[in-house]
């Protein structure tokens, strides 16, 4: 490989590798790690901006990233590398194009720090130790806090908010096991009066085929069957051509628990937390355009 062939292969996998770093600092757990192939030296990589919560603005806000505070530059004993640098160890060694990028900070931990833009105030402080083809979040300061929008923890109400707020915990500790049973018994004591929220908009045509399902799902005492049993009947708002929304939830959040290892709970529970935020986000939209439209109707026809 030459020169110019590096070079390329640097630029190509950039853009992915900045948010896939984005995505580690935001939403991996403490002492989690993930796959990470670094493309450049640290140097020349670009730490895009982050959104996380402030405690001092009380909501999300933007977070930059602090180049003079952290310590890419400045860590005792570490060589800068240059892509001649790069090309001659590639060369020297015969190891791939990856590997031989990752030497170069193999083993080290490094300091990021990133600062509120909003309040200037605000500053959250992440470790990451790079090994072998991974990344580990080695540190966090402060923790991630746990803040439920209050149309979810509405929705939810107190006590499986409670449990709900439980599995964010368990998850963001990495504990993928304990957080799919805490979202499976949300799921398990919620879905019922989604279901019959969701009736409020199923078109009067299919409402009473609708309602018969409902009544079996109730009376079903096993997930799987559950989430069969609803997989023709929901509106199209909570449809897509890859699936049904919500048999998709009644099949994860039991597949998870029952035959999956801790890790790879773990990996599933970010996505079946939003996915369950989603269906109820869906679920007020829709409640809320039938309010509104009622209104408008009322005040039209007086």
């Amino acid at each position: 490989m030459d020169k110019e062939e590096l070079v390329n292969f640097m630029k190509e996998t950039k853009e992915e590798n900045e948010k896939s770093f984005k995505n580690f600092l935001e939403n991996k757990a403490l002492y989690s790690s993930t796959d990470f192939y670094l493309a450049e030296v640290l140097e020349q990589f670009k730490f895009l901006p982050l959104q996380l919560f402030c405690p001092e603005c009380q909501g999300e806000r933007t977070y930059s990233y602090n180049e003079e505070k952290s310590d890419i530059k400045y860590v005792p004993g570490r060589k800068s590398f240059t892509t001649s640098d790069q090309l001659k160890y590639f060369q020297a060694n015969g190891v791939s194009r990856r590997e031989t990028l990752n030497k170069f900070v193999n083993g080290k931990t490094y300091h990021f720090l990133y600062d509120c833009q909003s309040c200037n105030e605000h500053q959250y402080n992440f470790l990451v130790t790079f090994s072998y083809g991974k990344i580990h979040k080695s540190g966090q300061e402060p923790s991630f806090g746990i803040n439920i929008e209050k149309g979810i923890s509405k929705k939810l109400g107190d006590e499986l908010a409670k449990h709900y707020k439980n599995g964010k915990i368990c998850e963001l500790h990495g504990l993928g096991i304990a957080a799919m049973a805490y979202y499976r018994r949300v799921v398990e004591d919620k879905i019922y009066s989604l279901l019959e929220e969701i009736a409020t908009f199923v078109e009067e045509s299919r409402k009473t085929d609708y309602l018969n399902v409902v009544e079996k799902v109730r009376s079903s005492h096993k997930f799987e069957e559950k989430a069969d049993l609803l997989k023709d009947v929901m509106p199209p708002v909570l449809t897509s051509p890859e699936g049904n929304y919500v048999k998709l939830l009644f099949s994860k959040v039991s597949e998870g628990l029952h035959s999956k290892s801790d890790e790879e709970c773990l990996k599933s529970a970010h996505d079946i937390s939003l996915l369950l935020e989603s269906i109820i986000h869906i679920i007020n939209t829709q409640a809320n355009a039938q309010k509104s439209l009622a209104e408008i109707s009322k005040r039209l026809k007086n």
